[in-house]
This record gives structure tokens, C-alpha cells and sequence, in this order.
């Protein structure tokens, strides 16, 4: 068996494809490693439109004073930091009018540090929050539209509730509700449901089985304690209490909790009118409401058809 020489010229040559063996691993390693953030991939807001693709975060350019709109697109890079992202995107402002219609008059540049939480919430969703006060956030939520597989890293936590066995974000057989009410609210459909076997529990689905809120009528004063004690743990604070006050020919006072785009609402009334009819004992409706996980759902269905319980 011939035997290679070993040269200078020979170990430059292997130094040199080792170099350059060494130099494409740590650039594919490199590239690899940049396009697995998660703002490579597109997302969409509610609707379909792609708001964030290829690192990029897609936004208006001018404000149209004649029109008193935004218009047109550009694209200004995502930012990563240790655990956030910078997004720098152009906004309208303006103000309300009497009937509550916002109207644009001029334009900022707004830069927000997000973190975010990616999550598998019928299909795969992402979170873009900042704290803007003591346990209250502003977000941005988004649908991932590319085909690949995204681990959850579930840094928002919000407390949870359940009532009747259910929880926001859940599923449930028609077959276990009788429909009560359907309702559009901008583009999408709401059903007002009430479970079967326990009619004080209320529901509103999307999706047609989607759980947006929890609603439980009829509780008794004797329960109220229990209820304070169960919501103030989960919650970590005391309820804001709103004193009696008339309402028509009841009286009402509420507690009310507001953490983490979480909201708990317990409300009592009372009838003081002369009716023979009227209920005159004291009860309370508990209404469940999680912001986030509504806003998640209503990705999925956007652009609903107006429906009306009434007419077809």
C-alpha cells in the first residue's frame, strides 16, 4: 500500500477544509438557530391580516389628513432582547365623539417592549403583553399562519377559574346546552347558552363551542363568604367593593377583581318594589371573564355572518 507524503502544502490543505468545514457548520448552526424565533415565522391578527413575518413587524407609513386615516404598509424589524422583543410600529390618534366613534387627527411612533408566550391554544397562538400597571397588562395576540412546530413557553400567567366543571377556553357538546340568544359584536357571533340539568349557569360560546364566559345566576347570600374567600385566593387581592345603590326598584352592590386580563364580577340584588311578585331575598350572579383567552378564540372566527335570534 502506498503511503501519502505528508507535506506542509498537504496540511494547509486539510487545516483549510477543516476551517471551512468548521466555518459552514457554525454558520447553519447560526441560521438555524436565528430561524427558529418565533417572529421568523408569519402571524396574523384577527381577521387574517399577517401583522408579523421574516423578523419583521408590518405597519402603517402616514396618516392621510384628508381622509383622516393611516395609510399605507412598511416593514420595521423585530428587536430581540434577553426575554423581550422591541416593536416599533406607526399608530393613528385621535378622539372619541359623542357617540363613542373614533376619530383619527394626527400619527406617533410607538416603541413598546413586549415579552411574549407562545402557546397551543387551538392551534398555535402567540401573546405580545407589557404590565402598564400593577397587574394590568396591554397585549397584542396573534394566529400562526406557517406549518411548523412551535414549543409553548407559557410566561403569562393568569389565574383560573372553574364553574359548573367548566373553564373559559374549553369545549362543550351542544347536546349539554339549550340555546337562549345569538348575537353579532363587530365581526364575530356569539351564542348565549345555558347548560342543561342547571339553568343558573349561563354561557357564551364562539365557535359554536368554544367557552368566551361563564355566567352563574341565583346564588344564595349564604354562599357569598365562600365564594369572596375561593376568588380573593386565586387572585391574590381583595375585591373592589361598589356600595349599594338603587337600580329601578332594586338594590345592587358588587365586588369586583381585575388581574392579568382575568375579571371576576359579583353582583347582588335585591327587590324593594311593591309587587307581591317581586323576589324579595337577596341573590348574586358571578360572571367569569378572561380577556386574553376571548381574544384568542376570536382569531379563529372572524368574520362572522350577522346573526340575529329573530330573523334569518
Amino acid at each position: 500500500m502506498t503511503r501519502k507524503r505528508i507535506t506542509n502544502r498537504n496540511i494547509k490543505k486539510v487545516f483549510k477544509k477543516a476551517s471551512l468545514l468548521i466555518l459552514i457548520t457554525f454558520a447553519t448552526s447560526c441560521s438555524d438557530s436565528e430561524k427558529g424565533e418565533f417572529y421568523n415565522y408569519k402571524w396574523s391578527s384577527a381577521g387574517g391580516n399577517v401583522v408579523i413575518e421574516n423578523g419583521f413587524y408590518h405597519t402603517y407609513t402616514s396618516f392621510d389628513a384628508s381622509k383622516k386615516q393611516m395609510q399605507g404598509d412598511t416593514l420595521i424589524p423585530i428587536q430581540k432582547l434577553d426575554s423581550t422583543v422591541l416593536v416599533t410600529q406607526r399608530m393613528g390618534l385621535g378622539k372619541l365623539t359623542e357617540d363613542y366613534k373614533r376619530v383619527l387627527n394626527r400619527d406617533s411612533v410607538r416603541i413598546d417592549t413586549f415579552r411574549y408566550d407562545i402557546r397551543d391554544f387551538n392551534g398555535i397562538k402567540l401573546i405580545l403583553f407589557k404590565e402598564i400597571a400593577k397587574d394590568m397588562y396591554y397585549s397584542e395576540v396573534f394566529k400562526l399562519e406557517d406549518e411548523v412546530e412551535l414549543t409553548e413557553n407559557k410566561t403569562f400567567v393568569q389565574p383560573t377559574f372553574e364553574i359548573a366543571g367548566y373553564t373559559i377556553g374549553d369545549t362543550i357538546s351542544r347536546e349539554n346546552v339549550r340555546l337562549k340568544d345569538v348575537y353579532t359584536f363587530g365581526d364575530h357571533k356569539f351564542e348565549v347558552v345555558e347548560l342543561r340539568g342547571n339553568t343558573d349557569v349561563e354561557m357564551e360560546l364562539l365557535g359554536g363551542k368554544y367557552i368566551s364566559s361563564i355566567t352563574q345566576k341565583n346564588i344564595n347570600d349564604r354562599d357569598l363568604k365562600d365564594i369572596i374567600n375561593v376568588v380573593n385566593h386565586k387572585m391574590q387581592a381583595e375585591p373592589e367593593y361598589s356600595p349599594i345603590v338603587q337600580r329601578g326598584e332594586y338594590l345592587s352592590d358588587s365586588y369586583s377583581w381585575d388581574k392579568a386580563s382575568v375579571k371576576i364580577l359579583l353582583i347582588g340584588m335585591v327587590y324593594k318594589g311593591s309587587s307581591p311578585y317581586g323576589q324579595k331575598s337577596k341573590d348574586w350572579t358571578l360572571v367569569y371573564e378572561d380577556y386574553i383567552k376571548e381574544r384568542l378564540l376570536k382569531l379563529d372566527f372572524s368574520n362572522s355572518t350577522p346573526t340575529s335570534a329573530i330573523i334569518e
